[in-house]
């Protein structure tokens, strides 16, 4: 039995979990927990070469009623105050080209690297100027054995691509879960091109749980480790959107984010404004384990990330001022109560 394009099938090995014919249905092919499609998930890369140490797959999740109208606005304006006017018309931004001065507009040679690089710094707040939770995965990888094939490392490469890719999904699903509406499910949405949508399609068949590669199920594993009691996924949809930058113009700011979580990731010493410029100063924010392996993260940045911090600390102070109090009457109960030893 075949259903869609993406690998639903009857094996010697059945998934993991019970796949349905009905839709709408999840990214892990089970039905949907939700009825109004309001959050998307813009997701990039960086990282995906073989040269690369790190790969990031990062996102953002965007309340599309609420936000995504004043975000595409903002990125127009930052086209208007950074990019000159012959080069405008369907403009994209390139986090790279803007980190070092390159690219057909900002080639240093002849636009200032400091201007291309507070354009970069403009993109990369967005994320706190709007209140947008940021979600990612990151996979290191080891060093290539010295016989090692140029084919072995694209394969490991791409292995890696995928854990740094489930691992964000994962991260959107743990956020729908806990700090979105009961009501709300998610979309993907990635950059058009045949490596992500080979890559994509990849993943969407693991996430189903009906591939049992050996690369399959260590991915599977380290899920289940690292982002537990969130498969199957129930709280995003099962068709991820494919677009080119300039017309889902939020990818922008993904490419960025996974950018610059990749350099911090490798610790480079020339980046730390960026770093600053993402967290607002609090680079700490980007830390995963102990710099081995990989792992995942949600910096929460929306208004309710913020509030819930806000009440914790107001109820921390509210429990210190009441702390004598309840003491002295949690020992004058003791004195009543019954002892309950033998």
């Amino acid at each position: 039995m075949v259903l869609g394009s993406v690998g639903y099938s009857d094996s010697k090995h059945p998934p993991r979990w019970k796949l349905t014919e009905e839709r709408p249905r999840s990214l892990s092919g089970v039905k949907i927990d939700g009825e109004s499609l309001v959050r998307f998930v813009y997701v990039d890369e960086s990282g995906i070469s073989i040269h690369e140490s790190v790969t990031v797959v990062a996102g953002i999740i965007v309340n599309a009623d609420l936000q995504w109208k004043a975000i595409e606005r903002h990125l127009d304006a930052l086209i208007t105050k950074y990019v000159p006017p012959e080069h405008r018309h369907g403009f994209v931004f390139h986090a790279k080209d803007l980190f070092h001065g390159s690219g057909k507009v900002f080639d240093r040679k002849k636009y200032p690297i400091e201007r291309s690089r507070e354009a970069l710094k403009e993109i990369l707040m967005i994320p706190i100027r709007f209140y947008l939770p940021l979600v990612y995965g990151i996979a290191r990888k080891g060093a290539a054995p010295k016989n090692s094939t140029r084919q072995k490392r694209r394969d490991e490469a791409s292995t890696h691509q995928a854990k740094a890719f489930s691992l964000c999904v994962l991260e959107a699903e743990s956020y729908m879960r806990e700090r979105a509406g009961s009501k709300e499910i998610a979309a993907l949405v990635a950059e058009n091109n045949t490596d992500t949508r080979k890559m994509v399609d990849r993943i969407h068949q693991i996430l189903r749980g009906s591939v049992h590669s050996k690369s399959a199920q260590n991915i599977l594993s380290l899920l289940s480790r690292l982002v537990p009691d969130c498969l199957p996924i129930t709280k995003i949809v099962d068709h991820v959107y494919f677009a080119k930058k300039n017309d889902a113009v939020l990818l922008q700011i993904a490419d960025a984010c996974a950018l610059i979580i990749r350099y911090f990731c490798e610790g480079r010493s020339d980046a730390h404004e960026f770093f600053d410029a993402l967290t607002q100063n609090r680079p700490n924010l980007l830390k995963i384990g102990e710099g081995k392996g990989s792992g995942c993260a949600l910096i929460d940045f929306s208004r309710k990330g913020e509030i819930r911090k806000g009440c914790l600390k107001l109820c921390s102070h509210a429990l210190f001022l009441l702390w004598p109090i309840l003491i002295r009457r949690l020992c004058d109960r003791s004195k009543k109560r019954p002892s309950r030893s033998q």
